[in-house]
């Protein structure tokens, strides 16, 4: 095929193209939920932010909830009737964080005063509590407290913004300084086994430090990502795998194999179905290999992780009556009570009382290879159709995974451009691995052969830029001409095309 292309200011203005490329072989929502059933909701007259629960050593249970304007301390003796029993005034703070050691409460804010520290030994019937500025602390984004009862605060106005760590064994009331963190600035963070998780949100940063020495805290391993705000992190049980928020719409939740600092590598990113992936997904945290997070505008979401590299979202409840991006909704989520019962604090809704069914989802994976020469076959769309976010793309060495929620029987279809498209029948099982490999025959092909020439002098024309589109899809291809004026394009699929040429100078 040759195509002539006319210089400005030549006349005739036209594109002469010798021969045609036409090949052929012949907002808002309903409330909404999955798994979840909602126990109790309470109002309150301002906006909440994060949430934490707590049991006395009778094991009656306790909400603690961040508001705007400080804590309350709510009593869930009858779940179905939860009652505020105490009300602790603090500053006017957007954000608030709490975190438990023992019978105290450690709660931080963004605006100053310090940390708030709230003895829960009296209750239900009295608490007690202060405001203690720590070696310089005056405010804090959020708190940790590890199995060794240390404290770390991150975001703080000091350090850089990065981690203050207090030892609270001598006195729990008065944290002693031990040690920072301050090489940037840190939103949020999990500690377990002498290795702390760090987000590193603006610079869209997983790190880990090495805190055996908490006086001097040491990076052993960090990894960011393309279009990452790493907001909060948490550990699977196993402690191998560490998973991730990106607090943006259409953020992810994403798996991170940490078995080896030094070699971070994502396992598998998931989405809300709710909104189609348009929310923000909040705080992430890990029960026996649920992830159980507060996913603003989507509510509560939660996701089977027993298969890192196969995320399912299996449950999740809709907390707010608003839809797709936006910081508003679900702020946190706290599933750790000794009852099993899951608390949420929605920023404009309340505080909700959850009963969470933790159901495993049922898994499909397997291998997507060629009917001709058996090669692996990447960037295949599978689907299993009548699912909500039951799709994936296969990866550069054939493999795929995906998985639903309920059993049954689904059909699968596999597409590629270039293939033809398959749909099997797959039987899937709850907490069961189904392997389905999948073999593509690929379409007729040819070799294909352009040529770019001057109008006029028919001189061959370098650095062209040829598209071959595929009407009414967004399939394209795009090449550039050589030194010669030629692109040849080797097994090229046979089909009808578009062909658009251009190069700066010229009319096309």
């Amino acid at each position: 095929m040759t195509i002539n292309l006319i210089p400005f200011g030549m006349r005739p203005v036209r594109l002469i193209v010798w021969g045609l490329l036409m090949l052929s072989a012949a907002g808002l929502r309903a409330q909404a939920s999955k798994n979840v059933s909602l126990i109790s909701q309470l109002s309150f007259p301002v906006e909440l932010n994060d949430v934490w629960g707590w049991a006395d050593s009778s094991g009656r249970e306790y909400g603690l909830v961040g508001r705007t304007n400080g804590v309350s301390i709510v009593d869930l003796a009858n779940p179905a009737q939860p009652v505020v029993l105490h009300d602790i005034p603090g500053v006017t703070s957007v954000w608030r964080d709490l975190k438990t050691w023992g019978h105290h409460a450690y709660v931080t804010n963004e605006t100053g005063n310090g940390l708030l520290i709230i003895d829960l030994s009296g209750l239900p019937g009295s608490v007690s509590y202060v405001d203690t500025v720590l070696a310089g602390v005056t405010t804090a984004h959020n708190a940790w407290v590890d199995e060794d009862g240390y404290l770390y605060l991150c975001g703080t106005n000091n350090y850089n913004g990065g981690v203050a760590i207090y030892d609270l064994n001598p006195d729990p009331g008065l944290p002693a300084f031990v040690g920072a963190y301050d090489q940037r600035y840190v939103h949020d963070l999990f500690v377990r086994g002498q290795r702390a998780y760090l987000g590193e949100i603006l610079d869209g940063r997983l790190t880990i430090l090495d805190v055996s020495d908490r006086s001097a805290p040491l990076v052993i391993g960090s990894q960011t990502y393309p279009g990452g705000f790493t907001h909060n992190t948490w550990l699977n049980d196993a402690g191998d795998i560490c998973f991730t928020t990106d607090e943006l719409n259409e953020g992810y939740l994403i798996a991170w194999d940490v078995s080896d600092p030094e070699d971070i590598r994502e396992q598998d990113r998931i989405r809300s179905s709710l909104s189609q992936g348009r929310a923000a997904p909040h705080n992430v945290h890990v029960l026996n290999d649920f992830l159980v997070t507060s996913y603003y505008r989507d509510g509560l979401h939660i996701v089977d992780a027993a298969r890192p590299g196969n995320l399912v979202e299996v449950a999740y409840y809709d907390t707010s009556p608003l839809a797709g991006g936006g910081l508003a909704g679900a702020w946190g989520a706290y599933p750790f009570l000794p009852s099993g019962r899951v608390l949420v604090t929605d920023m404009q809704e309340g505080f909700f009382v959850l009963d969470v069914a933790y159901r495993r989802g049922a898994y499909l994976e397997g291998q997507v290879t060629d009917g001709q020469t058996g090669a692996p076959v990447g960037q295949v769309d599978l689907r299993v159709l009548g699912v909500e976010g039951g799709e994936t793309r296969s990866q550069t060495s054939g493999a795929y995974a995906l998985g639903v929620a309920d059993s049954g029987s689904y059909q699968l279809v596999a597409q590629l451009y270039g293939y033809e498209t398959d749909t099997l029948t797959v039987d899937l099982l709850p907490g069961q691995l189904t392997t389905q490999d999948i073999v593509l025959q690929p379409l007729p092909r040819i070799d294909l052969e352009v040529v770019v020439r001057e109008a006029g002098s028919l001189d061959p024309i370098p650095g062209v830029t040829v598209a071959a589109l595929v009407p009414d899809t967004t399939v394209g291809f795009t090449f550039t001409t050589g030194f010669d004026g030629r692109v040849i394009a080797n097994r090229f699929v046979i089909n009808t095309y578009s062909v658009q040429v251009g190069k700066w100078g010229y009319q096309t």
